[in-house]
């Protein structure tokens, strides 16, 4: 699962880099959901950032808040500060005033 979470990532990155979200989107749900059930901080930090992103460029404010908030905890959990702040800061542009201290 591992390898699939992971090669999902890399090729949702080449994606992006293409500008192609429409093809990034599902495997970056893929991989996400994937390093969730692993329970792999980094991952979920990463990914979780990426995917949020891509959600909120869409308008989908609840759903972007959700993966900020998970991927926000697993930052935290792993002492990835930078990471943490960001996240805040997305979170915020959810409407999310709500962030974890």
């Amino acid at each position: 699962m591992d390898g699939v979470a992971a090669v999902n990532w890399d090729l949702a990155r080449i994606d992006l880099s293409r500008q192609d979200f429409d093809a990034a989107a599902p495997r970056l749900v893929a991989s996400f959901q994937l390093f969730l059930k692993l329970q792999r901080p980094d991952g979920i930090a990463v990914v979780g950032t990426v995917l949020g992103q891509l959600l909120l460029a869409a308008g989908d404010l609840g759903q972007a808040g959700e993966v900020f908030r998970t991927s926000r905890a697993a930052a935290a959990k792993i002492g990835f500060a930078d990471a943490v702040d960001h996240l805040d800061e997305l979170l915020k542009a959810t409407g999310d005033r709500n962030e974890e201290s």
